[in-house]
């Protein structure tokens, strides 16, 4: 189950044209992937941000600035995986500063109809008096964003079958959500099913191929919503499509939760490594590291698994950690939370996060093997 050792982000100075690069963001709320096709080419999937909210920077957009491989490198795709506000951060921004060419979101039959429910949904939640009422807002206004870059023809609707990009060598599937279950589900529930935990029901599943390479991008989908199997969910995915057990790179869904992971999708394969990667969500303290916890199942599977940042708020996140077993991370988290002394664990404050620090980047080959890592300064790599 080991990779290679990593290096630092900085060491990564251009991408080589026959590897596929993927690159994940996670500061502590939301996530934004950046994949660089082979060839050339980019697809940007949901978003996050750094820095603080007045002077906003989106690491996946200078991801995309520094690594593109010259001027006619473009964005093909940006996806939306589902309609929650932590997964907008800088959505509509890069709408605009990157035009890209397609942008995908849930919906295959009528994407325009799902994109005004969604924003309609969030729209009647901004009006009241909520703590979460600014967030609505913002989400608000991400779909209408979408919806107004998308009237010349650019949107593209996706659900389980569709094929959300593709060329000679590499094709990128949509493995969730199915479009009939969906459906049902905004009959019986309407606007609820885009908010809470219900929205990541409908989550995206991405499957990238680029010839036996295969990356999986597991969105924010469940197995199971408070202890009850998620009828669109992980039990149905790969019901449907077992191989994806037999991935080369991961990204765990919903932050590493328990009920994100399916024993299938992370059972071991002692014969080569695999290389998973996590975002942290503070506000739910994911992923977890208790006995019976998300991170502890996971690493059974595989170790080590790529963490961009601790799971604790951007004041308190900590440098230069490069590897960390899990029960130091347990350890340093809940003591930062406290704000007590950490003891002699190797860090120090990072004081405030800037868009590449807490970042991970991996390069594959067309065999699916790992060619390459590189960690941010926020980054580490956590081990069983």
């Amino acid at each position: 189950m080991a990779l290679l050792d990593s290096e630092p982000l900085a060491a990564l100075s251009s991408l080589e044209p026959d590897r596929l690069y993927l690159f994940l963001a996670g500061p502590g709320e939301g996530e934004g992937i950046a994949v660089a096709f082979p060839g050339g080419g980019w697809m940007l999937v949901d978003g996050c941000q750094t820095v603080n909210r007045s002077n906003p920077k989106f690491p996946i957009e200078e991801i995309f600035k520094r690594y593109r491989r010259g001027r006619k490198d473009r964005v093909e795709l940006m996806v939306l995986t589902h309609p929650h506000r932590d997964h907008m951060y800088g959505f509509a921004e890069l709408l605009e500063t990157l035009a890209p060419v397609k942008v995908g979101i849930l919906g295959k039959e009528d994407p325009r109809w799902i994109l005004a429910e969604e924003a309609c949904a969030h729209h009647k939640v901004a009006g009241k008096d909520s703590p979460l009422k600014e967030s609505h807002k913002r989400a608000h206004a991400v779909l209408r964003a979408i919806e107004s870059y998308a009237e010349d023809g650019t949107l593209v609707g996706l659900a389980d079958g569709e094929t959300a990009f593709q060329r000679e060598t590499f094709t990128v599937h949509v493995r969730a959500p199915d479009q009939a279950l969906f459906l049902e589900k905004i009959r019986q529930e309407g606007a609820k099913a885009f908010l809470g935990a219900e929205a990541n029901c409908f989550s995206l599943v991405l499957e990238i191929n680029y010839e036996r390479l295969t990356v999986v991008l597991g969105g924010d989908l469940p197995k199971t919503l408070s202890g009850r199997p998620v009828p669109t969910g992980w039990d149905r995915v790969l019901h449907c499509y077992p191989d994806l057990s037999f991935h080369h790179g991961l990204k765990l869904p919903h932050h590493g939760s328990a009920e994100a992971l399916h024993e299938e999708l992370i059972s071991p394969m002692p014969q080569r490594g695999r290389a998973w990667c996590v975002t942290p969500y503070n506000s739910s303290s994911l992923p977890r590291f208790g006995s019976d916890d998300g991170m502890r199942r996971a690493l059974q599977g595989q170790s080590p698994i790529m963490l961009t940042a601790l799971p604790v708020s951007s004041d308190h996140q900590q440098k230069d950690i490069v590897t960390m077993s899990v029960d130091e991370v347990e350890r340093m988290t809940q003591a930062l939370k406290l704000k007590l002394p950490s003891g002699s664990l190797p860090h120090r404050a990072a004081h405030r996060l800037e868009p590449l620090d807490p970042v991970w980047a991996v390069a594959f080959d067309s065999q699916g093997t790992v060619r390459g890592r590189w960690r941010g300064p926020c980054a580490l790599d956590v081990v069983g």
